[in-house]
């Protein structure tokens, strides 16, 4: 399951083979047959789990007390892809808490494991005959044959940032199961999203649609090395992104930066949209996806003068019903002046004195109606 918001990851790994950046991320032991496990590829490479030959085996009840000396007592060879820095959710095939994973994790038999069991995803062929096979060619762990997990969901740690052939509670946050049932896409606990460290911090991305064009906006509350980000867009629900514009970083900052991509010929229907951050040594990460879906509306009727502009621009609104929000754009889609009114047959007038030379546009609305328009100053 690819979920959809972004997995927050920073892609340090560059281990091989393609296995080695493949960690469990969460684990989730519920009521009778609510039991998940979600897993997350760290690196910047597609995972497909079925090409590398990647197999979740379980060891219950003395076996698990000595996986070195015992074959599985289950194992699947697991398929589907794994996107750079998103996580795939699998779960028992009868299971219905919580509910919005439901439908969309994947189905399997391992996920039949009780508090006291031992999980490992490993390359073995053959660690349901051969004696030691799956544990010596393991990847990751989760259990040591303890009472350990059980009726509780354990989220793994942000500072993780590889897999551990070792067990250790450590690396492991507990989390009550009511608070993953009850979680949101941009909580570390909702099962199909993994929150690691990152070079960027970013929060409320959203993409909002407008009669004319679609609206990115993020912000950012630190930066460390950020050169830029790319924004990419999706019209096939995710499978595959195109980028449509870049946006410059802060480089380095510790306070809060908002930012906007206006894309200005969005695609009908439901888009998805997500950012590629790169480092100046071009490492690089994905935000998102985030959903908007367009549909148009006629334009609000707005009036400006003198086109080209000067010093100033004047605005008129005939029919202000309601408050208007007015926003100045550049090319890039940053935001530079904004004003607001609420009064009729509103005048506004803003002062470009600040601005060099070049094409901006004004964006409009007032929760009913809103448009945009182009405009030189010279």
């Amino acid at each position: 399951m690819k979920h959809a918001f972004l997995s927050f990851l920073l892609p340090l790994l560059t281990m091989t083979p393609l296995s080695a950046q493949l960690i469990i991320s969460q684990y989730y032991e519920g009521d009778n047959n609510d039991k998940y496990l979600e897993v997350t590829n760290l690196g910047n490479t597609t995972i497909d789990l079925a090409a590398e030959g990647i197999r979740a085996y379980l060891f219950a009840n003395d076996r698990a007390d000595d996986p070195a000396n015992n074959i599985a007592s289950i194992g699947q060879a697991l398929s589907g892809t794994v996107w750079p820095f998103e996580s795939l959710v699998f779960c028992n095939g009868l299971a219905v808490q919580p509910g919005y994973t439901v439908g969309e994790a994947v189905g399997v038999n391992f996920c039949g494991f009780n508090g006291d069991d031992l999980l490992v995803l490993s390359t073995a062929l053959d660690g349901l005959s051969v004696v030691g096979s799956a544990w010596d060619n393991r990847i990751d762990v989760i259990g040591n044959g303890t009472t350990w997990g059980v009726d509780v969901a354990y989220v793994r740690k942000n500072t993780i940032l590889e897999p551990n052939v070792n067990f250790s509670l450590s690396e492991w946050t507990a989390v009550s199961l009511s608070a993953v049932n009850t979680a949101g896409p941009e909580e570390s606990n909702y099962l199909g999203t993994h929150y690691s460290a990152l070079p960027v911090e970013l929060v409320n991305m959203e993409a909002t649609a407008f009669p004319k064009f679609i609206s990115l906006t993020f912000t950012t509350i630190t930066e460390q090395n950020n050169d830029h980000f790319l924004v990419q867009r999706s019209g096939d629900g995710g499978k595959t992104f195109q980028t449509i514009g870049r946006i410059a970083g802060q480089g380095d900052s510790n306070y809060s930066v908002d930012y906007e991509f206006i894309d200005t010929q969005p695609l009908s229907g439901r888009s998805y949209y997500r950012l590629q951050q790169f480092d100046f040594d071009d490492t690089n990460a994905f935000f998102g996806p985030v959903v908007a879906n367009f549909g148009g509306e006629i334009t609000a009727e707005v009036t400006l003068w003198p086109v080209p502009a000067q010093a100033y621009l004047e605005v008129a609104l005939p029919t202000a019903n309601g408050n208007w929000r007015l926003e100045i754009f550049d090319q890039s889609g940053l935001r530079l002046l904004q004003q607001s009114g609420s009064q009729q047959d509103l005048d506004i007038s803003f002062d470009l004195q600040g601005l060099p030379a070049g094409s901006y546009f004004l964006q409009w609305s007032n929760g009913k109606r809103s448009g945009r328009e182009w405009f030189l100053k010279v």
